[in-house]
């Protein structure tokens, strides 16, 4: 038996000394920061967030039942500062055939008592009409392209059903937080058997669509709903590959001169050094904005549109297909959290999470907080990762992209939200194990004192130190918001 000498080391071999960790040795990676003065873009409608579609099961039960609750929910919204909600208000029920208007239906009461929320925040609210109307499909004998049929004549679609609607919500009803209308979810969705938003033999989808989006835009400018009012945004893709705007474009149609901003979907993204998974494809987070959602976000920033994406969410981790319990987990919020920051630095000027409110029976474990069993207690994972990303992420603010510099910087990512004399940097370390410090200058920040709060695995909001020069230390797979905003933890989140 071989006698060790002392110190014990000496008689290491190579390879076993480097696996000696040595004091002189810089234990945590440090990075240094740099705000970039150009702004990548503006947060015009913030972070948001969806309530659930009501045509699935169990969902009319994920809404409040009663005052009390309803309290309950806008105390949840307030304290998260989250600034804009999309509602679905599934008309055929409103209007189950032309002429019979039923104004005091529980869809339309949900939004006027969503809507005095929504007023007294200055929040907005985007209403989606979902699915066309069973009275206004086209006839097919395949049950599923029926459900997701398109309107097969637009004009009565236009004339008896949609203006109707919004005539009532917003001249009779008054809803002026009502700014945007989606008239049709996910269209040309191939995951369908065949695209959604079906039209049969000899009529062209997408010239379709287009078409539905011109004669709407058209018939509101003559009522008097000036786009600023309520706008129309499209296509609202189900994911940031399918790029439908790319088809139409090859057709010579153009659905951008009728939208008051572009809208998309997103939920394929995975951590960039993670594998794919075999219950649903997906994309590093890298090559999903590298290839679709950078060139699109630029393609409506020139053309004068914002680009939002009206739901994200990480299949990647369960949801509809794998675990269904998945999307609760803190991995999957933080590649949500993850695609978010790195979303907004490519352009994307403001998104909103699927789902705020969720019964978790159809879909997954989505929501922020229980509200089926009528708890409306916290989702711990998902609401706390989320109140760091939005509690002091105010709409309107310049979005700056942060450069990162150092050693191994590539787990890390940034960005940082100025509005007025204030600023919140938002930073992810996806690293699984390893701790990182970040640097910052001092001098690019308000002069104010900074204040910060992290979620990861083990805690959830917890107060994290910064010190005067800009520095803090990043836990591993930790969503940090660092800011000048002095709030308390009874106060609202800032709008």
């Amino acid at each position: 038996m071989k006698q060790w000498s002392y110190p014990f080391s000496r008689d290491l071999s190579p390879a076993q000394k480097k696996l000696i960790v040595r004091a002189k040795h810089d234990l945590v990676p440090a990075l240094e920061a740099t705000i970039q003065p150009q702004p990548a873009g503006v947060l015009t409608e913030g972070l948001g967030a969806n309530l659930p579609r009501i045509d699935q099961p169990g969902q009319n039960e994920a809404y409040p039942h009663d005052e009390a609750e309803w309290q309950k929910l806008e105390r949840h919204l307030d304290w998260l500062g989250i600034s804009w909600l999309r509602y679905w208000l599934f008309g055929e029920e409103v209007i189950p055939r032309p002429g019979e208007f039923h104004a005091d239906h529980d869809h339309l009461q949900r939004l006027i008592r969503l809507h005095q929320w929504a007023a007294r925040r200055d929040a907005r609210l985007i209403l989606d009409f979902g699915v066309t109307p069973t009275w206004l499909r086209f006839q097919t004998d395949n049950a599923r392209s029926y459900r997701l049929s398109a309107p097969a004549d637009l004009d009565r679609y236009i004339e008896d059903y949609a203006l109707p609607l919004v005539r009532h919500v917003k001249r009779d009803l008054k809803l002026a937080q009502v700014r945007y209308l989606s008239v049709f979810n996910e269209p040309f969705c191939p995951d369908h058997q065949g695209f959604s938003f079906f039209v049969p033999k000899g009529v062209d989808v997408f010239a379709h669509y287009v078409e539905l989006f011109a004669r709407l835009r058209q018939r509101l400018d003559a009522e008097g709903f000036t786009s600023d009012e309520l706008g129309l945004i499209g296509p609202n893709s189900h994911d940031l590959y399918l790029q439908p705007l790319a088809e139409m474009h090859k057709r010579g149609l153009d659905l951008l001169p009728h939208l008051a901003a572009v809208d998309e979907h997103a939920y394929r993204a995975r951590l960039d050094y993670l594998p794919p998974v075999a219950h649903i494809p997906t994309l590093t987070i890298r090559d999903t904005i590298a290839t679709y959602l950078r060139p699109a976000a630029r393609a409506a920033a020139a053309r004068g549109k914002p680009y939002f994406l009206t739901e994200y969410g990480a299949f990647y981790y369960g949801g509809i297909t794998g675990d269904p319990r998945g999307p609760a987990r803190h991995e999957s919020v933080l590649t949500e959290a993850e695609f978010v920051i790195r979303s907004l630095a490519a352009g994307a000027n403001g998104v909103m999470k699927w789902s705020f409110i969720n019964s978790g029976a159809s879909d997954g474990l989505w929501q922020y907080i229980e509200t089926a069993d009528r708890s409306y207690a916290p989702v711990p994972t998902v609401y706390y990762a989320h109140a760091v990303l939005t509690r002091f992420s105010p709409r309107g603010s310049e979005v700056h992209p942060i450069g990162l510099t150092g050693q191994r910087p590539g787990h890390v990512h940034g960005v940082c939200l100025r509005r007025g004399d204030d600023a919140t940097v938002l930073l992810v370390n996806d690293h699984p194990a390893q701790q990182v410090r970040v640097q910052f200058r001092r001098e690019e920040w308000p002069s104010k004192p900074l204040h910060a709060r992290t979620t990861d695995a083990m805690q959830k909001f917890a107060v994290c130190p910064v010190d005067d020069t800009g520095a803090i230390l990043l836990n591993p797979m930790s969503l940090t918001a660092i800011t000048s905003f002095a709030l308390t933890d009874k106060e609202t989140g800032i709008l």
